[in-house]
């Protein structure tokens, strides 16, 4: 079971009654807390009510890391290529039994037994998608949330989204995302 000190508004975890995975909206001092700002209609939730998301490299991928173009699936350190030089997250070499992934400049390691830190002398265990939020968020003061993919749906802002428009941030120049609902809405 999560123990209410990990938890911090934004992190993801699973909620089992329903199979989804969602965000934490809110947390009151009596433990109970709202996911996705309360959208999916479930009200307060307990901490029983929920469980951690296994940390995967697919989560990594939905923070928002660039995967090398690399052809070989293995690589060294320094050898990857990718399409975007400036990327701060990305995974910088891949070997048949571990990888490794650079943050804002902070290292980290992922092998069978899964992600490390080095924090001073000793690697510290990665194991759920919120320790992962909470680690960067300590190591570097931003937060981490999922990127929208290409295959998000554009909605017209009067159909779907009823949140006011300062509740939005730019995505492009044709597209604002809702920070309340995490809708994509067409300009």
């Amino acid at each position: 079971m999560i123990q209410p000190q990990e938890l911090r508004i934004g992190n993801y975890i699973n909620i089992p009654k329903t199979n989804q995975d969602a965000f934490i909206s809110a947390i009151n001092g009596l433990g109970y807390l709202s996911v996705n700002n309360d959208f999916i209609g479930l009200g307060k939730l307990e901490l029983k009510d929920i469980k951690p998301i296994p940390l995967t490299e697919q989560w990594l991928i939905d923070f928002g890391m660039e995967m090398p173009t690399n052809e070989d699936p293995i690589f060294e350190y320094g050898k990857a290529e990718y399409d975007d030089c400036f990327n701060h997250f990305k995974k910088t070499s891949q070997s048949l039994i571990d990888a490794s992934f650079e943050y804002d400049g902070k290292e980290f390691w992922a092998d069978s037994n899964g992600f490390w830190f080095k924090i001073m002398h000793t690697y510290t265990h990665v194991e759920y998608v919120h320790q992962f939020q909470n680690l960067i968020f300590a190591l570097t003061g931003k937060e981490l949330t999922k990127k929208l993919s290409t295959y998000d749906v554009a909605v017209s802002k009067s159909e779907f989204c009823k949140h006011p428009e300062q509740e939005c941030r730019t995505l492009n120049d044709n597209l604002k995302v809702c920070n309340v609902c995490n809708k994509v809405i067409d300009k």
